[in-house]
């Protein structure tokens, strides 16, 4: 195949990190990037599969699939049943903050925490942001991380 020939177009794919895990963390007040959070089928039923952990509990060993007998039972690790409604309302917020800088032809969700946005105006400089969404321009990486931990804190409580 002669790529040349193909159209040329940019496009971002967006996968939320640990979806799951991250909305019931922050909606516990805690942080998804320091704590230990497993969000499973049923709490319940011992051999009920992991639907999301954190990077932390993955760290561990504990992924997306593992069973809830093989998540240790300890106090800094915390174990939780899905809240769908919840994760969807957060998903739907965060689809309307993009559809606010893309026309609708250009985003498609591929599911809950999974989407992409073609033919996007991409700003020639290296900050994160360009008052685009971000409330200022951005140097450092973990300033935007910080920024969008507070945003989806104040969503996860709408």
């Amino acid at each position: 195949m002669d790529y040349v020939q193909l159209p040329n177009r940019i496009i971002i794919c967006i996968d939320m990190k640990s979806f799951f895990a991250s909305v019931s963390s922050i909606i516990r007040g805690m942080d998804p990037l320091k704590t230990r959070h497993a969000v499973v089928g049923d709490i319940k039923r011992s051999g009920s599969v992991v639907l999301a952990a954190t990077p932390l509990l993955k760290k561990g060993g504990i992924k997306t699939g593992s069973h809830l007998f093989d998540i240790p039972k300890r106090q800094n690790i915390h174990v939780v049943n899905p809240s769908m409604g919840r994760y969807i309302k957060v998903s739907n917020y965060i689809s309307s903050l993009v559809l606010q800088y893309v026309t609708p032809e250009d985003f498609h969700a591929n599911g809950i925490d999974d989407s992409r946005i073609s033919d996007v105006y991409i700003p020639s400089s290296r900050f994160f942001g360009k008052s685009q969404i971000l409330f200022r321009d951005y140097t450092n990486r973990k300033e935007v991380e910080l920024l969008l931990l507070e945003l989806l804190n104040e969503v996860c409580f709408l």
